[in-house]
C-alpha cells in the first residue's frame, strides 16, 4: 500500500467519525442513535421475556382454564401448579395445549409416605411433568431427618423421569431450612420450594449437584427482580401480567444516553454528540 492510499484511508476514517481535537467528541448521525436505542430496547425486551419465562402460575380449578392456557402460551411460562384432584380433571386438556403441569402431592404433608407415593404415581398417569412434595410438618419440626431421607428416596425413585420439588415451610428457623436444603441436594432433588421471605435467596448457597430453587408468593416487580438477580430458577406468582406490564415501561424509557433532546441541543439536528474519555479517543 503506497503512501497516498494510506493517507486517503486515514482521511476517510477521520471524516467518518468526525472526531474533533478540541473537545474529544464523537459525532454520530441521528439514524445511528435511533438504531442504538432500538438495539438497547430489543436487548432489554429479551431480558424481560427470559425472566418472565421463569414464572409459574397456580390453578385451583375455579378459574378459567382456557384463559390460563392463553396466558401460559403468551408469556411462555414454565408451568402451572395444581393439586391432584384438579390435575385429574384438567390434565389432558393442559397436555393438549402444551402446558407443563406441576402436581402437588401429600396434602398437608401429614400423610403416610406410601400414600404420597401412590399420589405421585397417579400424577404421572395424568401426565404431570413436575411433582411438588409436601413434607410432614411434624417430621420437619421434630428434625426427623432419617424419616425425611427415606421419604425423599422413595419419591425420587418413582419420579426419576420428571422434576421433583420439595416444598419447605418458610416459618421454620433458617438453620432448619438450610439443613433441609442440603438434605434435598444430597438426595438428588431437582428443586426446593420456599415461600418468599427476606433473605430466602440465601438458601441457594446450600444447594449443589444441580438442585435448583423455587420461590412462591412473589407479587411485585422489585421482589421479582431480586429473585431473578439471586439466580432463583422458578417464581410462583399470581400477578405475572401486571409485573411484566410494569417492567415493560423500562423499555419505553430507553433513550440515547448523551442527550435528552438532541434536536434542540444541537445546531445540526442530524448529528448527536457522545463524549468519550481521552483514553477511548486515543484508541479510536
Amino acid at each position: 500500500m503506497d503512501m497516498q492510499t494510506q493517507a486517503g484511508l486515514i482521511s476517510e476514517t477521520t471524516e467518518k467519525t468526525k472526531l474533533t481535537e478540541k473537545d474529544d467528541t464523537l459525532r454520530i448521525s441521528q439514524r445511528e442513535a435511533e438504531e442504538f436505542c432500538a438495539y438497547k430496547r430489543q436487548k432489554k425486551l429479551a431480558e424481560i421475556n427470559a425472566a418472565i419465562s421463569r414464572a409459574e402460575l397456580g390453578f385451583e380449578g375455579n378459574t378459567d382454564a382456557q384463559a390460563l392456557c392463553a396466558t401460559m402460551e403468551k408469556f411462555r411460562l414454565a408451568s402451572v401448579k395444581m393439586p391432584l384432584t384438579t390435575l385429574s380433571l384438567y390434565g389432558a386438556y393442559f397436555m393438549r395445549r402444551g402446558v407443563t403441569c406441576d402436581c402437588i402431592v401429600g396434602g398437608t404433608g401429614e400423610t403416610l409416605t406410601d400414600v404420597k407415593a401412590y399420589e405421585a404415581k397417579l400424577a404421572l398417569r395424568y401426565k404431570a411433568k413436575e411433582i411438588s412434595l409436601i413434607l410432614a410438618p411434624s417430621a420437619v419440626r421434630g428434625a426427623r431427618y432419617v424419616e425425611i431421607r427415606k421419604e425423599l428416596k422413595k419419591l425420587r425413585r418413582i419420579t426419576r423421569r420428571v422434576y421433583l420439588k420439595v416444598c419447605l415451610d418458610g416459618s421454620c428457623p433458617y438453620a432448619l431450612l438450610s439443613r433441609l436444603a442440603r438434605i434435598c441436594a444430597e438426595e438428588h432433588i431437582d428443586y426446593i420450594s420456599v415461600p418468599y421471605f427476606t433473605g430466602c435467596e440465601k438458601l441457594r448457597a446450600d444447594l449443589f449437584g444441580g438442585c435448583l430453587m423455587e420461590v412462591s408468593g412473589v407479587e411485585n416487580l422489585p421482589d421479582y427482580k431480586k429473585m431473578i438477580g439471586a439466580g432463583v430458577s422458578r417464581i410462583l406468582t399470581t400477578r405475572v401480567s401486571s409485573i411484566r406490564a410494569e417492567w415493560m415501561r423500562e423499555v419505553d424509557e430507553i433513550r440515547f444516553p448523551a442527550l435528552k433532546d438532541p434536536v434542540e441541543a444541537l445546531e445540526t439536528p442530524s448529528d448527536l454528540c457522545l463524549s468519550l474519555p481521552p483514553a477511548a479517543v486515543k484508541e479510536e
